[in-house]
């Protein structure tokens, strides 16, 4: 609701400016066009009250959606309101420079009228119509070069907060093609234009009264020149009159008040364009002569200031032109780079903007140019990150580099302990690898043992040292086996205990990952605010978001590996434990088996039984060792794996 005022502000400041001016006119047209300047106050004072009467109404007309816009909440505005209000302020600033070059160049021709044609002022003629359509002409350009801009400059704030919302809600505005350089060009014009005409008027003003006072410095030599003659024998010129004293003639009643020395006396008829003088003889009456004022000057100024009007009207709109062409140059060099930036996302192959002038424009592409290479550097550091290049260096400034740059140091701090867990974590599976390989080759060997035994007992050949021999190897077997065992479930508790690491780290990843996002998110918010010029960062927040995508997908492999990981040792505990009791079972065996032996001969079928019996479990003790190499394997394939997709990161730059 910040812009409920627009309306009555722009309105108020308008017709304060318009008063300002107005009182201003009066003068001007006065002491340079002619005419008695009580009247013409009067005349432009009637004309000021009606023109700012309806400059008000047609303002409060024009802004009618833009009052009904700003005085609505936004939760209660529609779609047709804020798309009314959006096109009247795109056509208000032309049609009220229109509607006031009109009303103020109407005043002009109006004053013209009234004093000549209806108040029939005797100071002015009808040649003070030419002079007074210059002045008109004059306000009329002067008054667009003004209004125009003014009315900009008033709603430009309203204006922009509507194609904002606008643009918010997705309404499709209507827009006008338009050019700085023809908007610069026609100002110039304007400029250009606007005085030659009251200046032609104010010089055809001039010519006239030099011509009037010609007419009456050549009239008072006629009359002066008819009074010596009609004291002679000579006789009076034909256009000269002799007239008694009480004559109603305009001049003589101006000599009746005057001085008795004075003789000659003139009178100017402004509305019939005649110079009258007149001369008083010796017996009392008087000589009057008329002469016409000559029309040769004015009609030769008319002709020169045509002339040169024409000219200018050639050379203007050329100057104008140009200097509009040279003034926007810049700007669309700039728009053509910011419409690639936004619709292509070229920058790698873009250039440098050459800055010619080291003026506001200059600066603006030094500006824009510094920008373009600080977006360029940071889609490059994106790519490299993309690529899993960590040692790429940041350049730029503002909170979009520091962001980068915070990020990329929270990734190296991040995947450098994480790299050194998944070596360890590697090192630890080939380590319970080779265990496990030793586990499997002692429990086929004592796999093969117990088949030797099972063999001796059964053929009952063998000798109770060589049974009792077997024993010990069985015992020791059975002992090698336990310890093992018990190394291989150390080891794979520092396994999982590696692999909880990994998840506490995988989960600060994550989070640095969804924070990126909405890094990038937030940054793709700010572009969209910004509108055409705010493009570019959308490149850079799509780098961002493709990144933390990457990197969050790469740690949902590596949870699915620790899953795997967890998976595979918690199978390795479950073997180690079934091998644990397997192994205490055949070591309590073998030495039932030693006390067996002193009884062999009593109790050769029981001992065959129990021998075969044994076999069996150590048959299955062989087979949970197998089981234990198959998950170490896998455990030590994704641990390399994992070790894989670390080491594409590169931390350090090479020397």
């Amino acid at each position: 609701m910040e812009h409920r005022g627009v309306v009555r502000r722009s309105i108020t400041v308008i017709l304060g400016l318009g008063l300002v001016f107005g009182a201003m006119v009066p003068v001007a047209f006065s002491a340079s066009f002619g005419g008695a300047p009580g009247l013409v106050f009067v005349i432009q004072a009637v004309m000021l009250v009606a023109r700012l009467l309806a400059t008000g109404v047609h303002l409060a007309a024009r802004l009618a959606p833009v009052d009904r816009w700003a005085h609505t909440s936004p939760a209660h505005r529609t779609d047709a309101m804020v798309r009314d209000a959006a096109v009247a302020l795109q056509h208000v600033p032309r049609r009220h420079a229109l509607f006031d070059s009109v009303v103020y160049a109407s005043s002009g021709l109006v004053t013209a009228i009234v004093l000549v044609s209806v108040l029939h002022d005797p100071s002015v003629s009808s040649r003070y119509f030419l002079p007074a359509l210059g002045g008109s002409l004059s306000l009329l350009l002067g008054s667009a070069v003004i209004a125009l801009p003014l009315a900009v400059a008033l709603t430009a704030d309203a204006r922009a907060a509507v194609i904002g919302e606008a643009v918010t809600r997705g309404i499709d505005l209507p827009r006008e093609r338009s050019s700085v350089g023809r908007r610069i060009a026609v100002l110039a014009l304007g400029v250009a234009l606007a005085p030659l005409p009251g200046m032609a008027g104010m010089g055809l003003r001039a010519v006239n009264d030099d011509a009037r006072d010609v007419a009456l410095l050549e009239a008072r030599l006629r009359a002066s020149e008819a009074a010596r003659v009609a004291q002679g024998p000579e006789e009076a010129r034909s256009d000269v009159a002799i007239v008694p004293f009480d004559d109603p003639h305009p001049c003589v009643a101006r000599a009746k008040g005057a001085a008795a020395g004075e003789r000659a006396f003139t009178f100017l008829d402004v509305p019939a364009e005649t110079a009258h003088a007149c001369t008083r003889l010796d017996d009392g009456r008087f000589v009057v002569a008329k002469v016409p004022v000559e029309v040769g000057r004015t009609t030769a100024f008319l002709g020169a200031s045509g002339a040169f009007l024409v000219i200018v009207a050639f050379w203007a709109p050329l100057v104008a032109f140009v200097f509009g062409r040279w003034m926007a140059l810049p700007i669309a060099r700039i728009a053509a780079a910011t419409k690639r930036i936004a619709e292509v996302g070229d920058l790698g192959a873009m250039g440098a903007i050459p800055v010619s002038e080291d003026d506001e424009l200059g600066e603006l592409t030094r500006t824009f140019n510094a920008l373009v290479t600080d977006l360029r550097g940071l889609a490059e550091g994106a790519s490299a990150v993309a690529a899993g290049d960590l040692t790429v260096k940041v350049s730029g400034r503002g909170d979009l580099a520091d962001a980068f740059r915070g990020m990329l140091e929270r990734l190296r701090d991040l995947v450098r302990p994480l790299r050194e867990t998944s070596m360890q974590i590697a090192s630890a599976a080939t380590e319970i690898y080779s265990a496990s390989q030793e586990q499997e080759a002692a429990a086929s060997q004592q796999a093969e043992g117990m088949r030797e035994v099972t063999t001796t007992m059964e053929s009952l050949s063998g000798s109770a040292a060589h049974i009792a021999e077997a024993v010990k190897k069985v015992l020791s077997d059975a002992e090698r086996n336990r310890q093992n065992t018990d190394q291989t479930a150390a080891r794979i508790a520092d396994l999982n205990g590696h692999a909880a690491r990994i998840g506490e780290l995988l989960e600060v990843i994550r989070d640095v990952a969804d924070r990126s996002d909405l890094l990038a998110l937030n940054g793709s918010l700010e572009a969209t605010h910004a509108g055409e010029a705010g493009k570019g960062f959308t490149i850079v927040a799509s780098e961002m978001r493709r990144l933390a995508e990457r990197v969050t997908a790469t740690v949902d492999s590596v949870r699915t590996l620790l899953t795997d990981i967890r998976a595979s040792g918690s199978a390795a505990v479950m073997a180690t434990d079934e091998s644990r009791k397997v192994a205490a079972s055949t070591e309590e065996t073998a030495r039932r088996i030693t006390l067996v032996v002193q009884q062999q001969r009593s109790a050769t079928d029981a001992v065959g039984a129990t021998v075969k019996d044994r076999a069996s479990v150590v048959a299955q003790s062989a087979i949970a060792a197998t089981q234990t190499r198959v998950s170490t394997e896998d455990l030590k394939v994704q641990a390399d794996r994992l070790e894989a997709l670390l080491r594409r990161f590169v931390l350090e730059a090479h020397a």
